[in-house]
């Protein structure tokens, strides 16, 4: 396997961006490497989340929008989805109609599209019609998304029928490139996506959201298998990333997560939905043979701190065996301000008052 230069010094091939400015990104003569695979990336978007209240109800939509713009002004070649597009497994109409709107409004267009699915997309994708959104005879895509679905947006079954989620009716309608769903619940094949662009090729391998306990226990009992190219079709050429929502190994049990531990070495980058902290800048594994992502939330779902950091999402530029992250600070996020009061720094109050209640 070839080593690969990972965040040490700059390789002579790559620059450091150009700033941003309100008139778009200023370009460099690398912005126009035909061989530079740009992977706009978030997770946890959480479309319609406080859509009754009359303040907070264009939150998610507002921050959904910014992302889709951002992809499209940074020349990114595709937006990668990492899990909880929706709040609700089964979104209001209206919810569904303005993702529709959104995703039509930025990802439709005559703009082409640079690089090619070179697996076979009957494996890959949930679409009905088996193939990328882009290679659609009927549609005119510019922006191609690919996503996996999370926990608020799972597919879940309704009598004799096939599992059905959100997501399926996006990738109905061909506005979605959907992966990373499982056929059988006792066993997981993760089949990857191989994608080229010029001399970069990237597999991205994507697992949706199951049972925390249930993929827990097959991964021990080794029935998780992840699929990989050939040595004839250039195995060690890819560029491997792993797109997973799951809960971390942050204090909810050695049997409610995934273990870093069990993520294969071999992968290069792991995209970690679910997480809701905001943690954009590439980290080693426990291990140290693999880096994370955690974009964390775009909105915030919860009053914790956590929810209360900067919301940023990146751009993953990848060319060949190197690769370099891009972070944008969210700006149409509203602000969470978030702080502890602790009560026995108050000499005013008495904690074995009968009346503390009405004290404070």
């Amino acid at each position: 396997r070839r080593s690969r230069r990972k965040f040490g010094p700059n390789v002579s091939a790559w620059r450091e961006p150009a700033p941003w400015t309100p008139l778009g990104r200023q370009r460099d003569e690398m912005e126009e490497d035909p061989d530079i695979f740009r992977i706009f990336i978030a997770t946890d978007n959480h479309l319609g989340v406080y859509e009754r209240d009359p303040v907070r109800c264009d939150d998610s939509y507002a921050a959904f929008e910014e992302i889709l713009n951002l992809a499209k002004d940074s020349d990114s070649d595709m937006l990668l989805l990492g899990g909880d597009l929706y709040h609700e497994a089964a979104p209001s109409r209206i919810c569904v109609q303005r993702t529709i709107e959104l995703l039509a409004k930025y990802c439709l267009s005559d703009d082409p599209v640079s690089f090619e699915v070179i697996s076979d997309a009957e494996a890959n994708f949930r679409n009905p019609s088996k193939m990328p959104n882009y290679l659609h005879p009927h549609l005119a895509v510019g922006l191609p998304v690919f996503m996996v679905h999370g926990n608020h947006d799972a597919p879940s079954r309704e009598g004799r029928f096939e599992p059905l989620g959100a997501i399926d009716h996006l990738a109905a309608a061909n506005l979605v490139n959907y992966f990373g769903t499982s056929e059988r619940v006792d066993d997981v094949e993760i089949s990857p996506v191989l994608l080229r662009k010029g001399n970069t090729r990237v597999a991205l391998y994507g697992l949706g959201w199951m049972r925390d306990e249930r993929l827990n226990r097959m991964w021990h009992q080794k029935k998780v298998k992840f699929l990989r190219p050939t040595e004839e079709d250039g195995r060690d050429e890819f560029f491997n990333i792993f797109v997973i929502h799951q809960n971390r190994d942050t204090g909810r049990g050695r049997k409610n997560c995934v273990h870093e531990s069990m993520i294969p070495n071999w992968i290069d980058l792991v995209i970690w939905g679910h997480e809701h902290d905001c943690c954009i800048m590439p980290v080693d594994s426990l291990g140290g043979s693999f880096k994370i992502i955690q974009p964390g939330s775009s909105v915030a779902t919860s009053l914790t701190a956590g929810e209360a950091e900067r919301k940023h999402v990146t751009r993953l530029d990848v060319k060949g065996d190197q690769w370099r992250v891009v972070p944008f600070a969210l700006q149409q996020v509203r602000p969470l301000i978030f702080e502890e009061i602790s009560l026995r720094a108050i000499p005013e109050l008495n904690p074995t008052s009968a009346r503390i209640e009405d004290e404070i």
